[in-house]
């Protein structure tokens, strides 16, 4: 049976496969316009750094950083360290910060911290003065109940509760309004989704699917989840959609130093 460990460094190489090609032309390439090379960009909650690793990659003018708390996904980053990208296992709150970033990337982890608040505060008190953060996340009704997976839908669900996800005010609404708070503008958040709409897509949120109900349970996959999740694979008109956002928030000049204190 694979660890908790190796089934989440599976479930996130995933999701970086198949979103980061589109957030790359939604975010990345005009962040990466926007400012110098040789300019610092720090990633919360990194985990196994294989996103990172793939925007390095595609933008090597950069020094990077990423941040991973639990140590044993931590480790899966550290191959893919270089002169020009490290890891750290630490939790933002510990972190021993060199000097301020231009850039942050905060990618499906705003939900798990605790004091959503201080994080931004903080972010704003880390970053230099024309900062960007990016945050990227599910939108707040992540997967409507799918007729063909009522099993997998109903975890997926269950595993959003423990979030404290508001009911009332959507996550990135909420979010615009902490980050507000500790002195950063709001533009426009953008929304997309992606669509299992052709098999290499369908076959790899198959396997994501799966792999969320064995580190989710804790155990391997039974047979009536396995039943259901290849009689979604195996037929044509069956599909699913996950719809995301991202908001890309700058300091406001015009905001008093103390508002983030």
């Amino acid at each position: 049976m694979d660890t908790r460990t190796n089934l989440f460094h599976r479930m996130l190489t995933i999701t970086a496969e198949l979103f980061f090609e589109m957030e790359s032309r939604l975010f990345w390439d005009s962040l990466a316009a926007a400012i110098t090379p040789g300019s610092r960009i720090l990633d919360i909650g990194a985990g196994n750094g294989f996103y990172l690793h793939k925007l390095q990659q595609q933008h090597s003018q950069f020094n990077y950083c990423g941040l991973e708390p639990d140590e044993g996904i931590w480790g899966k980053s550290l191959p893919l360290q270089n002169e020009h990208l490290r890891f750290k296992h630490t939790a933002y709150e510990q972190f021993q910060n060199e000097s301020s970033y231009e850039a942050v990337v905060a990618r499906l982890v705003v939900p798990h911290i605790e004091d959503r608040l201080h994080f931004a505060r903080w972010l704003y008190n880390n970053t230099s003065e024309q900062a960007t953060v990016v945050m990227i996340d599910i939108c707040s009704k992540p997967l409507q109940d799918n007729e063909r997976l009522p099993l997998f839908s109903e975890l997926y669900r269950k595993s959003r509760q423990p979030l404290g996800l508001s009911p009332l005010l959507r996550l990135e609404d909420a979010l615009r309004l902490e980050m507000m708070e500790a002195g950063f503008s709001a533009p426009e958040t953008v929304h997309y989704s992606l669509l299992a709409d052709d098999p290499l897509v369908k076959m790899k949120l198959y396997i994501y699917m799966r792999t969320v109900v064995a580190c989710t349970l804790g155990e391997p996959v039974s047979s009536a989840y396995a039943e259901e999740l290849f009689a979604w694979l195996v037929e044509p008109g069956a599909s699913l959609e996950i719809p995301m956002f991202g908001t890309v928030f700058r300091k406001d000049a015009g905001v008093e130093r103390s508002a983030a204190t």
